[in-house]
């Protein structure tokens, strides 16, 4: 499929590009061979192929969920003295000092 200078006007338009005649020239051609690509690509007979969903045929490789203890039943760890309810207490990071 050739394009013409004014398709190739038209693309820059929509895509707000401001080009020169040169670059005009220049993406004509190179469109225009990427068009002629594809048109060969659909020569290629593909009626008995099955569709792919993705390129490799690997699956899902992470671990499955499982119910483990947490760190509030550890005992041991400096901040498991500081707890309230549950929560651990830590050092605020947006008190101001100048108090």
């Amino acid at each position: 499929m050739k394009l013409s200078k004014r398709d190739i006007e038209k693309i820059a338009y929509i895509s707000r590009l401001d080009l020169s005649d040169k670059e005009i020239d220049h993406y004509r051609q190179w469109l225009s061979q990427a068009f002629e690509y594809f048109s060969i690509i659909k020569e290629v007979e593909t009626e008995d192929i099955e569709p792919m969903t993705r390129a490799t045929e690997k699956t899902n490789v992470f671990r499955t969920d499982e119910q483990v203890k947490t760190n509030k039943d550890i005992e041991g760890k400096p901040l498991l003295n500081t707890q309230h309810d549950g929560y651990f207490i830590v050092p605020g990071i947006f008190e101001d000092d100048k108090q």
